[in-house]
This record gives C-alpha cells, sequence and structure tokens, in this order.
C-alpha cells in the first residue's frame, strides 16, 4: 500500500530578536521542496531562514502519491544546519473502520503496520535524524487505540540498539475536554461537518511513554472568536505539560511536546476560521500557560502552512504574513 509522504514548502520566516533559546520550535515544511530541485540561491535562502529563526525541528511533507526525489533530499540533508533535526512524515487521511481503500492506511492490519516499519528503516538509512507518524484522527474505539500502540511498540523495536538517536515523533489530537475547558465548545460552520477529534486523557498518557516527541493538533476545533481559542490553546498547553510531569515523576525519560499553531488559511470544512485560529491567538494561549519567560525542556510550537504548488510566490507571501507571528519568550528582567 502506498503511504503518503507530505515535503512541505518552507516558510522562511525572518529573524525574531527574543526566539527563546530554550524553546524546541519546529515547522512544517510543504509541498516540492524535497521533491524538485531548486537552485543554490534558494537552498541557501531556506537554510538562513531556519537558522535565523532558531528552528529546531523540520518535518517534511508531500501530497498523497508525491514520491520522495532522492537528489532533492540529499541536497537538503547537506544544507548543514547545526542543531536542527529533519524528520519526514509518513500520513494518512484516516484509519479504515470498514474495507481499506487507496486513501486509507489500516495500522490494526499486521503486514501494514510492518511496511510502515520498513519504510521508517528506509528513511533512517538515508540519514534523516528521526520520522513523524501522523496517523490521527484514530476511531474512538479501543481496537484504534491499541493499534497504535503496538504499531509504537514495532517502531521502538526496530530502532533498537541500532538507532537509539532516531527520533519518533507522533502526532496527536487535542485533550479530551473536562473540567475548566469543557467551556471551550466548537461551533462547525455546517451542521453536517465532522467533528472535532479530542484523545482521552488516559490514552495520552500511554502514548506520552513510547514516543520521543509528541506534536499537538492545536488547530481545525471550530472556535468562534480569538479569545476563545487564545484560552483553549492556553488549556490545552497546560493540560498536556500536566500529563508529561507526571510521566517525569515515574520514569527518567520524557517526551517533548510540540504545541502545533496554524498559518494556514483553509482548514478542515467547516472547522478553521483563520481570523480565529491563528499563529497570533495561538502563540498568545500558549504564552498565558507557561506563565514565566522560559519554555519547559522540550517543549516549543510547530507552524503549519498551507500546501502550495507554487513554492517561490507562496514562500514570500507567507515570509511577509508571518514576521510578527513566531513564537517569542516575554524579555527576562
Amino acid at each position: 500500500m502506498r503511504l503518503a509522504l507530505i515535503l512541505a514548502l518552507l516558510i522562511t520566516l525572518p529573524p525574531c530578536e527574543v526566539l527563546s533559546a530554550e524553546c524546541r520550535n519546529a515547522l512544517y515544511v510543504t509541498s516540492d521542496w524535497v521533491s524538485k530541485i531548486f537552485d543554490d540561491n534558494e537552498y541557501g535562502e531556506f537554510r538562513n531562514g531556519v537558522l535565523q529563526t532558531g528552528i529546531k525541528d523540520l518535518y517534511l511533507l508531500t501530497r498523497r502519491n508525491t514520491k520522495l526525489n532522492r537528489t532533492a533530499t540529499q541536497k537538503f540533508l547537506h544544507l548543514q544546519m547545526d542543531g536542527v533535526r529533519i524528520h519526514p512524515v509518513i500520513s494518512r487521511s484516516h484509519l479504515c473502520q470498514e474495507k481499506k481503500t487507496a486513501s486509507c492506511i489500516d495500522i490494526a492490519d499486521g503486514p501494514t503496520r510492518r511496511q510502515i516499519v520498513d519504510q521508517i528503516k528506509e528513511y533512517w538509512a538515508s540519514g534523516f535524524h528521526g520520522v513523524q507518524l501522523d496517523l490521527e484522527p484514530l476511531p474512538r474505539y479501543e481496537d484504534g487505540q491499541q493499534a497504535l500502540v503496538t504499531l509504537l511498540k514495532e517502531v521502538n523495536d526496530a530502532k533498537g540498539k541500532n538507532n537509539p538517536h532516531q527520533v519518533l515523533s507522533l502526532t496527536g489530537a487535542a485533550l479530551e475536554l473536562q473540567g475548566e475547558g469543557a467551556k471551550y465548545v466548537s461551533h462547525p460552520k455546517k451542521a453536517d461537518a465532522p467533528p472535532p477529534y479530542f484523545w482521552r486523557r488516559d490514552f495520552y498518557a500511554k502514548i506520552l511513554t513510547h514516543v520521543d516527541q509528541v506534536v499537538v493538533m492545536g488547530y481545525d476545533y471550530a472556535m468562534t472568536s480569538a479569545s476563545e481559542y487564545e484560552g483553549f490553546t492556553q488549556w490545552q498547553t497546560r493540560q498536556i505539560l500536566a500529563l508529561k510531569e507526571e510521566l517525569r515523576s515515574q520514569r527518567q525519560d520524557t517526551p517533548e511536546i510540540i504545541m502545533g499553531l496554524p498559518s494556514f488559511q483553509v482548514g478542515r470544512d467547516a472547522l478553521h476560521d483563520p481570523k480565529v485560529e491563528n499563529l497570533q491567538s495561538g502563540k498568545n494561549g500558549v504564552l498565558k500557560a507557561l506563565g514565566n519567560d522560559i519554555c519547559p525542556d522540550g517543549f516549543g510550537i510547530a507552524i503549519f502552512s498551507d500546501l502550495s504548488s507554487s513554492p517561490k510566490a507562496y514562500q514570500w507571501k507567507l515570509f511577509n504574513e508571518l514576521q510578527d507571528f513566531t513564537l517569542r519568550s516575554p524579555k527576562r528582567n
């Protein structure tokens, strides 16, 4: 079965005066950068944009059925971005609940999981620093959840002693809204819109024991105002970090937590309003959750961009739009 790998167009963000050295910020690179060849100047601009903004992780995305160009990949991997980890993303649109189709990857199927693990091994051998699995939304039944846990165990078994430094990153849904968080109610724009998707707290706690990093999908939740989305992001950040602290009391190694925030204009149908859910309001919620000027160890934000078929034009459009929207830590006293 063919797996969709996404390699996205880089947003070369401008320098940020106080991008915290403690924050592990990340960027989703959308579209053609690793499926086509560009000239040396464009690769240089790409490299400089990443280094100047303090980005630490790059997640490479391609559209469905787009193949990785190995020559382009080698150019990308040899940009000499010290301290920057590069992860291809293995993605799918949804888990199969009935029969498998061309657009569906059923991780409850043993041969499918083995194919995923083999693909991951190939990326490790190519020189990537890790791999990200984008398998949400999971169906809310025990078989789907157990299938994900089984897959993560199999990937970790494949890492073994030969690949101890390879990062296993996983995209995760937002935490199920409980307690104070229950006031953040989604209001999809269409009656037949798919409901926003959440993971239960106990399932999240289990997942955190099997990965090196989780990127929380903090967007497309049909919030109605920027202040509501800011509060939603604040609550999610606090709760996820609290889960990590609970895990820290039980084991020495805890995963990195990255909060994913949107910079795109078009999201899931009827669930995304760019005037409400955007990098500015999301960033404000994250900073309020932190409550101080220091990112916790292994914490940051991931910036999600639009898919685009015109990398040159789109790159500069976002460069201008996002110059004030990067995550900043408050100035120290």
